[in-house]
């Protein structure tokens, strides 16, 4: 197995950036990139705890999938922090056997500001050179996500 870690700071609060990022995704996600996310649906089990199975379409210009799905390994409300395992969509049911998301949020020392903190566990099924694209992805996404709540929350 592989790992990929990077850290994303951003200048919001972590309880607001996990209210956003995760309790309300299902809605922040379509509304702050509608031209890459079509709708996200919880499929099975509960929407926000261990278990629970998510799907995420994507629009159909974005070349890379149309769909994932995965599953909430943990979920820690508490301490902002989840683990997830992505088991269907597009290139990735095709290039890796597995990967695995652990996303927390920690908190500055003054709470006005935190860091998006990304841990990528993968095992490929072949060589390729795709592991740029997830670390991409997700940093657009977080991005997305801080800019999102500064143009409508904060």
């Amino acid at each position: 197995m592989e790992v990929m870690e990077f850290d994303i700071p951003v200048q919001q609060p972590a309880e607001l950036v996990w209210q956003s990022h995760i309790k309300n995704f299902q809605v922040t996600l379509p509304a702050a990139n509608p031209g890459h996310y079509k709708k996200v649906e919880y499929t099975e089990g509960p929407p926000l705890a261990a278990g629970g199975v998510v799907k995420i379409h994507y629009v159909e210009e974005f070349r890379h999938y149309d769909y994932i799905k995965f599953r909430w390994d943990v979920m820690d409300h508490d301490n902002y922090y989840c683990k997830l395992t992505i088991f269907d969509g597009g290139f990735i049911s095709k290039k890796f056997a597995s990967l695995v998301y652990h996303y927390s949020v920690t908190p500055s020392s003054d709470n006005l500001s935190c860091t998006m903190v990304w841990k990528i566990e993968y095992d490929d099924l072949e060589q390729h050179d795709c592991h740029d694209i997830l670390k991409e992805e997700l940093t657009k996404f977080s991005n997305i996500i801080s800019a999102h709540i500064d143009e409508t929350i904060k």
